[in-house]
Formats: structure tokens, C-alpha cells, sequence
């Protein structure tokens, strides 16, 4: 699951989190930039730490919930599993038999 994050210094950070008690354990964690009206971006948290996870202190974090299903893909995509999950819902197939 991908979590949205707000830190007490103004940063949105996104990846997988893991609630251990007085932390949370972000997993690949990447921040939100934003690069034009409406617009957002993606970047590495922490580019150029060793590890891959990091543990943020419950009381630096304004709120932490789960990301929407657009954001959510956008993130596995870039930096997560690689895997997307579709956001609609199934529509229809609209079929014709051949003598209509």
C-alpha cells in the first residue's frame, strides 16, 4: 500500500509505510514537487542515502494516508513494484450481432 505523508518542515513524502510504534517506516520514499499549476512531480526523498527505508518520528508527521489510485499508480510505476492498478470501472462490451 502507498502512503502520503506530510512532515512537519512542509514535505509531501509518498511510499510504503509502516507504522512501528513512536516511527513510521517509509519504505522508497519519495517527495512531491510541484513544477507548474496543478502539477506535480516526483523525486527522491533521500537520493543519496545507502538505505532504502527511513524511519520518520510520529511526532515530525502532520497526517499520513493512504494515497489515492492515480497517485498510487504513478508512484509504482516510477519507483515502486512496477505494478498499476485500473482506476475505473468496468464498462460494458457494446455487442452487435452480424444480421443487425
Amino acid at each position: 500500500m502507498v502512503n502520503v505523508m506530510r512532515i512537519v518542515t512542509g514535505e509531501t513524502v509518498i511510499g510504503s509505510v509502516t507504522d512501528k510504534g513512536d516511527f513510521y517506516v517509509v519504505k522508497k520514499p519519495v517527495m512531491i514537487v510541484p513544477v507548474g499549476k496543478q502539477e506535480f512531480g516526483m523525486a527522491p526523498w533521500l537520493p543519496f542515502a545507502k538505505e532504502e527505508s527511513v524511519a520518520v518520528a510520529k511526532i515530525n508527521v502532520i497526517y499520513c494516508v493512504e494515497a489515492n489510485a492515480d497517485l498510487s499508480n504513478e508512484y509504482n510505476a516510477n519507483f515502486g513494484s512496477g505494478l498499476v492498478m485500473p482506476t475505473g470501472g468496468v464498462k460494458p462490451a457494446s455487442l452487435k450481432l452480424s444480421g443487425e
